[in-house]
């Protein structure tokens, strides 16, 4: 963040400060208000659970250690496995055992969220085991809402598929990480480009993932996308009434992204060639954006990934396909009991002009093909390390040589997806996930006739 932007965020603080009634008090389980006015709005009207105990930011010096355990479950909703994150918490100050018990839940200011499983002291530090907790066993009357637009230069962590990561540079001036994973070698480039017609944030954006002969090191297979991409507006309304959810709002505005996929291929011996982009996911505390204390620790997420495959059983070839598309819309999710409504309004979109070709093939009775997926941005809502909801926009294309009749057929499509997870909110509703709109154009070549 540059000098002037903490300057503006440390007089805005300054002056709330003196105007705000009601506060969060050090390790209150006290009602609170906290509104902030102007471009960016936020609610934090909070009655937490008898049982509920606020590590406040001045005390988490105490907190010296963390240590996370990964263990595999069952989705009671869906029957499929999972992975949970538990937190053992270790602090330098034993006097904190006065104000927990087993059972109940420790907010960590802005980190965690746990229900505590055990309590135990040694020498001069106590250990806190811990336990995922819903937001309704800790809130007992509560409405948390939003109205911002996330702010790149506020960004709070980068992951990698959920691994924490270090940028070569910070977004201050734009970010761009490389890396290698498998066989393959990536390189993720974001530059502020300034702001919309609208008015809303917009990024420059290039992606690009080699393929690597393990054999010889040379490329085998190259899938870029280049464009821009808009940070939507974001608002979320979560309201609870007697330790249950009552209502779950949310919705992006202006979600839009212009962009050109390309891809190369060779192949010598034939078979297919897959390459994937590794989830990445820029965190927002919606804390930062406000520059207010809020608890429980609230992102916004905002993240990208693409994935490809060419399929060409032949002796030698080489393929190649490129499309500009673009996507913007408005979209959501609304939960007022017991249904979730979702809602996708498409604004404006174009398929483009594609251009692709397979080459230098040895014909074989097997279709040859290339298809690959983009999703950017995908904006998700994450509430004490659990993601609830997510929206995203896609853009695919399917290319297909079918032989030996030459026929080539080719999908450009857009579309929004979301899904969502009232889990960590506590309310069983089962899980949901998949396309929520979509549009598609098809083209054939005369040969398929």
């Amino acid at each position: 963040m540059t000098n002037l932007k903490k300057l503006l965020w440390a007089t805005c603080f300054a002056l709330f400060s003196l105007l705000t009634i009601n506060s969060c008090s050090e390790d209150s389980t006290k009602p609170n208000n906290i509104i902030v006015f102007g471009e960016n709005m936020v609610s934090y009207d909070v009655e937490y659970s008898d049982h509920t105990f606020v590590l406040s930011e001045n005390r988490k010096k105490s907190l010296i250690r963390v240590d996370t355990n990964k263990v595999t479950e069952i989705d009671p909703n869906t029957g499929d496995e999972i992975t949970v994150k538990y937190f053992d918490f270790t602090f330098d100050d034993v006097s904190l055992a006065d104000s927990l018990e087993n059972g109940g839940i420790i907010i960590i200011h802005g980190d965690y969220m746990s229900k505590i499983k055990n309590i135990s002291k040694s020498g001069g530090t106590l250990k806190v085991e811990t336990e995922p907790a819903t937001l309704k066993e800790a809130v007992k009357n509560g409405k948390i809402e939003w109205h911002i637009t996330p702010d790149l230069g506020l960004i709070d962590k980068i992951e990698i598929n959920g691994k924490d990561v270090k940028a070569n540079r910070t977004l201050d001036d734009g970010y761009e990480y490389e890396f290698e994973w498998l066989d393959r070698k990536y390189k993720i480039w974001m530059n502020p480009k300034g702001t919309s017609a609208n008015g809303l944030p917009e990024l420059q954006v290039n992606l690009t993932c080699q393929k690597i002969d393990s054999d010889n090191g040379r490329v085998t297979a190259t899938l870029g996308a280049k464009g821009t991409t808009r940070l939507p507006r974001q608002n979320t309304l979560i309201e609870i009434k007697d330790n249950d959810m009552t209502t779950m709002n949310t919705s992006n505005k202006s979600l839009r992204s212009e962009l050109t996929l390309e891809y190369v291929a060779e192949m010598t011996f034939g078979g297919t060639q897959v390459i994937t982009l590794p989830n990445i996911t820029l965190k927002i505390p919606v804390q930062s954006l406000t520059a207010v204390p809020i608890p429980i620790p609230m992102y916004i997420n905002v993240g990208v990934a693409f994935s490809t495959t060419i399929n060409m059983p032949v002796v030698t070839s080489f393929a190649t396909a490129k499309v500009k598309l673009i996507l913007d819309s408005d979209t959501g999710f609304e939960y007022e009991g017991p249904t979730v409504n979702a809602s996708a309004k498409i604004n404006e979109y174009d398929l483009g002009e594609a251009a692709w070709d397979i080459g230098a093939i040895t014909l074989a009775p097997t279709p040859l093909e290339v298809r690959y997926d983009i999703s950017c941005p995908r904006v998700g809502i994450e509430l004490a390390g659990q993601e609830f909801a997510w929206l995203a926009g896609v853009f695919s294309c399917r290319n297909k040589l079918i032989v030996p009749s030459l026929c080539k057929a080719a999908l450009y499509q857009v579309r929004i997806d979301g899904g969502y997870s009232f889990s960590v909110l506590g309310y069983s509703l089962a899980e949901n996930s998949g396309a929520i709109t979509e549009v598609s154009r098809q083209e054939t070549s005369p040969e398929c006739e």
